[in-house]
């Protein structure tokens, strides 16, 4: 599946990509001084997508990392077929781990929260 990832209306596609979907719940728990438990939930939920993308070239590499650089000061675009959301990197490290046996790339791995 292609992507689109970048600074709104200036998106960058991405190729061969594979996006799973999570659905986090924000919140935390909380015991009160007589021990029971309680959940306090946050107002909004946020979507977490993990992103795979295979057999990039050296160029897309060099175009995830402007992107990465893009994220630290602006919220990005993330378009996935009709689908539009405003995301931004998890800090971290990023594998960029190359096709054994193959001269066909890399395969990167990288996680995306909305915001």
């Amino acid at each position: 599946m292609d992507i689109q990832l970048g600074i709104l209306d200036s998106e960058t596609t991405f190729n061969y990509a594979r996006v799973d979907y999570s659905y986090e719940i924000a919140g935390q728990i909380n015991t009160t001084p007589s021990g029971n438990k309680r959940i306090q939930y946050a107002s909004n939920n946020k979507y977490l997508f993990t992103i795979q993308l295979n057999f990039a070239p050296e160029s897309v590499w060099t175009d995830l990392q402007e992107e990465i650089t893009n994220s630290k000061t602006n919220d990005l675009s993330l378009i996935i077929g009709e689908d539009n959301y405003t995301v931004r990197f998890l800090p971290g490290t990023i594998p960029k781990k190359p096709i054994l046996g193959t001269a066909l790339g890399y395969n990167i791995n990288f996680i995306l929260a909305e915001v």
